[in-house]
């Protein structure tokens, strides 16, 4: 454990569970787990050979203690708590560094992945946001984002803020897309593993190419047939084919 901080964590959902296991694994300590939903609580404690106690509790052994709670009780929270020498991060793309209120030391530590409690993963290479006011706070999360292997990256709350929201497109709206998908092959009596090449080639050529440089389809062709021919196979599953209209009119204006 030499020259690494002793951590503790309030929340067990998703993030918490992500993050203390892959730090654990990492050799780090954590001293404590505190949650207001108990059983996950205590089973994230185990998880990590920690204990399960009170956020005030936490603070008196942690020299950093990441707040993995949802947005909107973030300040709520970081304002009960007591003013303290612990760096006090915060994991959110949406929520501001000042959220975090006047506590000596604040931070922000952002994985721009998709975490899911009880699931082990590699931060390798993961770009994660950081944010502080303080250069050795700064310095500290460095640190931590280089101890999992994680690609580090500086910038302000409205620069991560533009990212999460780029990022629900990316992930949310893209898996919205596939379940539409999923819909139609389900409606037709096809397996939608015959998709799964085509998924992988778009993933492929990412790699190599901007996004903007691959559209292909009939939208950016403006192949009215096609598309007239697609919405009319949509007319019974109304919610589809207003998707369908409204992400072909996006890709026919942005190709214009």
């Amino acid at each position: 454990m030499k020259n690494k901080p002793a951590l503790a964590f309030i929340g067990s959902g998703n993030a918490a569970w992500s993050l203390a296991t892959a730090f654990r694994a990492a050799g780090y300590e954590i001293t404590g787990v505190a949650s207001r939903n108990v059983k996950t609580g205590k089973s994230l404690a185990k998880q990590v050979n920690s204990v399960f106690t009170t956020p005030e509790n936490l603070l008196e052994n942690a020299e950093v203690c990441f707040i993995c709670v949802q947005d909107r009780y973030i300040k709520e929270l970081a304002t009960a708590l007591s003013q303290t020498p612990s760096l006090l991060v915060h994991c959110s793309g949406s929520a501001a560094l000042k959220e975090l209120g006047n506590h000596l030391q604040t931070g922000v530590f952002y994985p721009v992945i998709s975490m899911r409690s009880g699931r082990k993963l590699s931060f390798k290479e993961i770009p994660v946001c950081i944010e502080s006011e303080s250069t050795a706070s700064l310095k500290t999360l460095k640190q931590l984002g280089k101890s999992l292997d994680a690609k580090v990256v500086v910038m302000n709350s409205l620069q991560r803020q533009q990212l999460h929201l780029a990022a629900v497109f990316v992930n949310n709206f893209s898996n919205a897309c596939f379940t539409a998908a999923e819909d139609i092959t389900d409606q037709a009596g096809l397996n939608f593993s015959l998709l799964k090449p085509l998924l992988q080639e778009s993933l492929q050529l990412m790699k190599t190419h901007r996004p903007s440089e691959s559209q292909t389809g009939p939208a950016k062709r403006n192949d009215t047939a096609i598309l007239n021919k697609h919405l009319s196979l949509l007319k019974e599953m109304p919610e589809h084919h207003k998707l369908y209209k409204v992400m072909s009119a996006f890709i026919r204006n942005r190709y214009a």
